[in-house]
């Protein structure tokens, strides 16, 4: 007597969530992500940090003297500061490691506040004018700042005072600086200049200058025809 044995195979149908089609990849990992409750303070800045070692993405909101912090991963909240600084912020950026957060105000100070506690665990007089630029280098522990008083300044956290400080690196305002490396740093400017400098050169002069055929900048259009070429 033979057995018989009998398969049946049967086609899932997958029904779509959206009746939207999506042509690339990119669109539909872009599908996934959700929108942050709305903000109750206006937004002059939004920085985001990949936490090295930890499973957090980080999203950090400045407002006028606000700050929210989101985890993008668990779309939650972390953490909020209120009445954070005396003045309007202007920038800020969340250290690598998700435990401190550094913020610029129009007036030049840098302040350092403990993302977990809220503490204050530095401030400095840094600049004459608004920050408009805050960068740290992978040492965790040395930052560098720039300013629209066309001055940029290198710094650590353990001292108050500038490791080293370059006047009028610029003809006008710097609107964005950045670590190439440890040592090396990109300085943008209205300019319309893009600079690299040798942190290790006693000399404060460029390395390299390459010019470009409009300002550049790390603000919207609106924002700079509202200040103007302050440092002139």
């Amino acid at each position: 007597e033979k057995e018989i044995f009998s398969t049946k195979f049967t086609k899932t149908e997958i029904k779509p969530q959206s009746k939207k089609t999506y042509k690339n990849p990119e669109q539909k990992r872009f599908k996934k992500y959700k929108t942050i409750k709305e903000i109750s303070f206006p937004t002059t800045s939004i920085k985001i940090c990949c936490c090295k070692g930890e499973s957090k993405n980080l999203v950090s909101i400045f407002g006028q003297n606000e700050i929210s912090i989101y985890d993008t991963l668990t779309d939650t909240e972390i953490s909020k500061f209120n009445n954070v600084v005396s003045e309007k912020i202007s920038t800020g950026i969340i250290r690598s490691d998700g435990k401190l957060i550094l913020t610029g105000e129009e007036t030049g100070k840098i302040f350092i506040h403990e993302i977990l506690t809220k503490n204050l665990i530095r401030n400095y007089s840094a600049h004459n004018l608004s920050v408009t630029s805050i960068d740290i280098n992978s040492s965790k522990v040395k930052f560098i700042t720039a300013s629209r008083d066309c001055s940029f300044k290198y710094f650590d956290m353990i001292n108050e005072k500038p490791i080293k400080e370059y006047k009028k690196s610029h003809s006008d305002s710097i609107m964005v600086n950045k670590f190439f490396d440890q040592n090396t740093i990109l300085t943008g400017s209205h300019d319309k200049t893009l600079k690299l400098w040798d942190l290790r050169n006693s000399l404060s002069s460029p390395e390299l200058i390459f010019n470009n055929s409009d300002k550049i900048c790390d603000r919207s259009r609106s924002e700079e025809r509202r200040v103007g070429k302050e440092c002139r």
